[in-house]
């Protein structure tokens, strides 16, 4: 995953959620990070199974660290996974655990657009997603 930058693993979370929720986070975030996400969100042309599988396993680390502010993780990363890739690619990567979901609250679905909020921040304040100005120039 060495490949990927900090904003195409945003990139491809925000793309995995659905429209709905990437919008509910861009509410979020600020004008030059929207920009930046949206431009790097049209470059996209196709999402590897391994980038997919590679940036949900960093994911999945980063939501165990949500578990210290009394956020369930493993509740947390399935309703994600449920959520965002629909249950038959959820279920290729959490085969047990899918048949156990149930309903989800909405005050759940605020958390979880939080964490992705504050996972994109981390990765930009860390340096690991770099939000450009926009100024790139066009041949």
């Amino acid at each position: 995953m060495s490949n990927l930058t900090g904003t195409d693993k945003s990139v491809i979370l925000l793309m995995t959620i659905g429209e709905d929720r990437a919008a509910e986070v861009f509410k979020h975030l600020s004008q030059r990070e929207v920009q930046t996400l949206s431009a790097a969100m049209a470059n996209v042309t196709q999402i590897s199974n391994k980038q997919l599988t590679d940036v949900l396993a960093e994911f999945e680390q980063e939501a165990e660290q949500f578990a210290a502010l009394n956020i369930n993780a493993n509740d947390y990363l399935r309703s994600v996974l449920v959520k965002a890739l629909g249950e038959e690619r959820a279920a290729d990567i959490l085969r047990d655990d899918l048949a156990n979901r149930g309903p989800v609250r909405l005050s759940q679905v605020e958390n979880e657009q939080k964490a992705i909020l504050l996972i994109v921040r981390r990765l930009a304040e860390t340096g690991e997603m770099v939000i450009g100005s926009g100024e790139d120039t066009y041949v």
